[in-house]
C-alpha cells in the first residue's frame, strides 16, 4: 500500500467477506456506491471505452453520500464550509470515490480481494473526472483523474 499523497486506505472487498462465511453480506463501499454514490455517478455517466468512463458529479453528490454514509462534513456539503476549510467548492467523499470505482468493476471483481487505494488530491465538485482500469496478473488497476490523478487503486485477488 502507498502511503504517499493525500491519504491511503485498504480494505477487503465484498467477495471477501461472502467468501468468509458472511452470507450476502457487502462491504459498506459496496453498498454505499449502489445506494448513492453509483447513481449519482450514473446520472451523470459519459461516455464508455475499453477500460473507462467518464463520470459528471453533480454537486449533490457530496449531500447524497452523506445521507447514505453519516459523513456530513460540511466540506462535503457546503460551499461556505469547504472555503472555511480551504478548498474553493465542496469536495467529493474519499469513500465514496473508492466505492464508485468498485461499483465500476462490480461483476469483474475475483471472489475474494483486497483494495488498496492511494488519495492524490481532493475532487472538487462539480466536476467532470475520467475513470480508467486495466486488468493485472494479480487483478485490477484503476484511477480517476482530470488532468492529474485524484486516486490511485490495485485490487487483489486473496
Amino acid at each position: 500500500m502507498s502511503s504517499s499523497g493525500a491519504g491511503a486506505a485498504r480494505s477487503a472487498g465484498a467477495g471477501a467477506a461472502r467468501s468468509a462465511g458472511a452470507g450476502a453480506a457487502r462491504s459498506a463501499e459496496a453498498g454505499a456506491a449502489r445506494s448513492a454514490g453509483a447513481g449519482a455517478a450514473d446520472a451523470g455517466a459519459g461516455p464508455l471505452w475499453a477500460g473507462g468512463a467518464v463520470w459528471r458529479l453533480p454537486v449533490r453528490t457530496g449531500a447524497d453520500y452523506a445521507a447514505v454514509s453519516g459523513d456530513r462534513n460540511p466540506i462535503h456539503t457546503s460551499h461556505l464550509g469547504a472555503r472555511l476549510f480551504g478548498f474553493p467548492r465542496p469536495i467529493a467523499h474519499g469513500m465514496w470515490t473508492k466505492a464508485r470505482c468498485l461499483a465500476a468493476l462490480e461483476g469483474r471483481l475475483p471472489e475474494a480481494y483486497t483494495v488498496d487505494v492511494t488519495f492524490k488530491q481532493p475532487i472538487l465538485l462539480p466536476s467532470t473526472v475520467r475513470f480508467t482500469s486495466s486488468p493485472t496478473a494479480a487483478g485490477w488497476d484503476f484511477t480517476v483523474l482530470t488532468e492529474r490523478p485524484h486516486l490511485l487503486g490495485s485490487i487483489t485477488a486473496i
